[in-house]
């Protein structure tokens, strides 16, 4: 009987370690997310993924700003399966009608409101004011169509409810140069 009872605490035993092993394995690949790397191959952040797209979190002035990355683009249709680059917005509210003067902040899928802007290999963010920020009028929008081509148009209607005025710049790709990587 003694023997059954040793046995039994071995086997039990071993269980237990082992568990408690593939516990801790499961732990650290869950704890594990990609980061997100500049072309210097400097650590930007980890890949997250807020309002149905993937970015990484970059603070700004002490505030939260979500930044979207994506594929790089590299010919009609065709993107890079291993390089990534700021995604910048299609389109940019301006309160004159010509697309000129300072840009204007949407509301965005970041905890504070901002817009990443490209110009040519230029990536820049602009992120809100905090709180109501008075009238702002939206009469033309800047459109960028996938070869980066670049297009005014007025608005037939004033959406400035929508949007805020800007607090601050932030040249992204000073900072962050282009390509990304994204690896473990």
């Amino acid at each position: 009987m003694c023997r059954l009872l040793v046995a039994l605490l071995v086997m039990c035993a071993g269980l237990s370690f082992a568990g408690g092993r593939d516990d801790a394995r499961g732990a650290d690949d869950d704890a594990r997310l990609p980061m997100v790397y500049d072309a210097q191959g400097r650590a930007i952040g980890p890949l997250e993924f807020f309002g149905g797209v993937n970015g990484v979190y970059i603070a700004i002035d002490g505030e939260p700003v979500f930044v979207t990355v994506d594929h790089k683009l590299v010919g009609p249709l065709q993107y890079s399966a291993s390089e990534f680059e700021w995604a910048a917005a299609q389109s940019v509210g301006y309160a004159t009608t010509d697309c000129s003067g300072s840009v204007l902040v949407p509301y965005s899928a970041s905890p504070t409101p901002a817009i990443a802007v490209r110009n040519g290999v230029d990536v820049t963010v602009y992120t809100a004011v905090d709180g109501y920020s008075g009238n702002v009028h939206v009469y033309s929008l800047r459109q960028t169509d996938s070869s980066g081509a670049t297009s005014c148009s007025a608005t037939p209607f004033d959406e400035g409810s929508l949007y805020w005025a800007v607090r601050s710049t932030y040249p992204l790709t000073q900072h962050y140069p282009e390509p990304l990587h994204v690896a473990y």
